[in-house]
């Protein structure tokens, strides 16, 4: 791809939060899916990760993610203990 930006990052740096987007099937990073990620819940140590995961609501049916477009990225495509949400910013 030329002239395209193929990495596309927004953060907000009193919350701790990335918004992060890569280029995909010729299109610029911006026109892609966002994935969120919380930096406090990924800057964690290992153990106590686990210990705020523990303390974590489980989500009900009505939180389900919704199923991911052809070429959108998914929680498989992220490590499991960096916690990504799908979320717009």
């Amino acid at each position: 791809m030329e002239n395209a930006n193929l990495h596309a990052v927004l953060a907000n740096v009193t919350t701790r939060e990335l918004w992060v987007a890569h280029a995909a099937q010729g299109q610029n990073a911006s026109l892609q899916p966002f994935v969120h990620f919380d930096l406090k819940r990924l800057f964690l140590r290992p153990e106590d990760r686990l210990a705020a995961s523990d303390a974590a609501v489980t989500p009900g049916p009505d939180d389900a993610p919704e199923p991911a477009l052809e070429g959108e990225a998914t929680a498989a495509d992220v490590p499991e203990d960096a916690a990504p949400e799908e979320k717009t910013p």
